[in-house]
């Protein structure tokens, strides 16, 4: 009697096609992971955007509504009684995973998508509110 060793062609095969079918299951769940993730990064960021805005609101008010105040040694510019779009980068803390250019923060993985990201307005006139709106329908 003649002993096999090795894998046949139909071994092959069958290997081939478990593999493929259970890539076709792994691919979109991976994809649904990324994008739950951007998602919550953003609005993690944004929630942090609007929280930094509100304090340096309320420490513009103690401090005399100066045009800028010093917070935790960094020096931030008002406008209105909120961070300017300059002023409030530094109060956000280190986001490696945004790009930020004049208070918009995108995804660095959707960085050619305005659908990811966050966007920082300080208000027109004294008196009125900050706005930070979150998108995420491009994450």
């Amino acid at each position: 009697m003649k002993l096999q060793h090795g894998f046949t062609a139909t071994d092959f095969a069958i290997i081939a096609t478990v593999l493929a079918m259970a890539a076709a299951f792994a691919v979109p769940r991976f994809t649904a992971i990324n994008t739950e993730t951007r998602t919550s990064a953003v609005q993690s960021l944004a929630a942090n955007v609007d929280s930094s805005a509100t304090l340096s609101n309320k420490l513009w008010r103690t401090s005399g509504f100066k045009d800028s105040i010093v917070i935790e040694g960094k020096d931030v510019e008002m406008l209105n009684g909120y961070p300017s779009r300059s002023g409030i980068r530094p109060l956000i803390v280190n986001r490696s995973d945004f790009v930020y250019a004049n208070g918009i923060w995108t995804h660095k993985d959707r960085s050619n998508d305005p659908g990811c990201s966050v966007v920082y307005t300080p208000p027109v006139t004294e008196g009125g509110d900050a706005q930070v709106i979150s998108y995420t329908s491009g994450c």
